[in-house]
Order: C-alpha cells, then structure tokens, then sequence
C-alpha cells in the first residue's frame, strides 16, 4: 500500500466513525423528545379524564341539592 492509500483509508474510517456517532446522537434525541410529547399528551389526557369525573360529581351533588 502506498501512503496515500493508506491515508485515505483512515479520513475514510473517521469520517464512517463520525457519521455513526452523529447518527446515533441524532436518534437520542428524536427518541426523547418522542418520550417528552408521550408523557404530555398523557398528563393531558388523564387532567381531561379527571375533570370529566369531577364535572359529573359536581353535577350529581348541585341537582340532588336543588331538588331537596
């Protein structure tokens, strides 16, 4: 092998190395913004619940008042 194969190999196996770990950085990422948006729309989804028991609750109690 001639030097400048040999140098070229290894620009060629960073650059491959680098491309992997910024591939991998980038996958982190998506995955945890993905993880942070699952756990709002979950906080929204069980506040919506929530307010539709106690709207029912509430609802309960005024008309069994009103009617005494």
């Amino acid at each position: 092998m001639t030097k400048e194969s040999n140098n070229t190999q290894q620009v060629l196996q960073c650059m491959t190395t680098e491309h992997f770990v910024l591939q991998t950085a980038r996958a982190a990422t998506i995955q945890e913004a993905n993880q942070r948006a699952n756990l709002f729309l979950t906080s929204v989804s069980s506040v919506t619940i929530a307010l539709s028991f106690v709207a029912q609750v509430t609802e309960m109690v005024c008309l069994s008042c009103c009617s005494a």
